[in-house]
């Protein structure tokens, strides 16, 4: 992961949502440099995960997009700060 200064966690994402989903939908903000979504020991994906921007801007312009909805929820974002 780059600077967790350029990081947002993002929760509450639909089991249906991948990954590039969530990219597209947060590009919007800025350039994402990843996404990251915390899986289970199956793979499936627990519904939140860590998206890396490349610039601190970005990730706070991100928090902006809280509620927005993916796959029918709406997704919580909060930024990192460590």
């Amino acid at each position: 992961m780059s600077s967790r200064r350029n990081t947002v966690f993002v929760a509450n994402i639909a089991m249906s949502v991948s990954p590039g989903e969530v990219e597209a939908a947060l590009s919007q903000a800025g350039e994402v440099a990843s996404v990251q979504f915390t899986t289970t020991a199956s793979g499936k994906h627990r519904g939140f995960g860590y998206i890396d921007f490349t610039t601190r801007e970005a990730a706070v312009a991100a928090t902006e997009l809280e509620g927005l909805e993916l796959g029918g929820k709406p997704i919580r974002i909060d930024l990192c700060e460590k």
